[in-house]
């Protein structure tokens, strides 16, 4: 099932699961080209813009309730849980009052003051 990492046995987190959602996207605006050229090929319309503009308006809204739009929301929830969540590890204390930050580490007392 999407969404769940069965190696882990969990759900993903937003960091992992944000490209898989924009990836979806991008493939569902890709669709939308490939129908439109193939009716501008087959004579069903002028422009492959007409056929566009169609599609867009009745599928790929945000303000109704579409899967687009759904998927929309979803990636921009998970953007935004991933930019206010700290990666794991990535900010370490130890007991002598240090922190380490990356590769960079300084006293508690000096950390403040930043």
């Amino acid at each position: 099932m999407l969404g769940i990492d069965q190696q882990n046995q969990r759900f993903y987190e937003a960091h992992n699961y944000t490209p898989i959602l924009s990836g979806f996207i991008k493939i569902g605006q890709m669709l939308v080209l490939q129908k439109a050229i193939r009716a501008v090929e087959q004579g069903r319309a002028d422009e492959p813009l007409d056929v566009t503009n169609e599609m867009r308006e009745r599928l790929m809204t945000l303000d109704c309730c579409t899967p687009f739009s759904w998927t929309i929301q979803l990636r921009t929830y998970g953007k935004k849980v991933h930019d206010s969540t700290t990666s794991l590890g990535y900010i370490q204390s130890s007991e002598d009052a240090q922190a380490v930050i990356g590769t960079s580490s300084c006293q508690s007392a000096r950390f403040r003051h930043l």
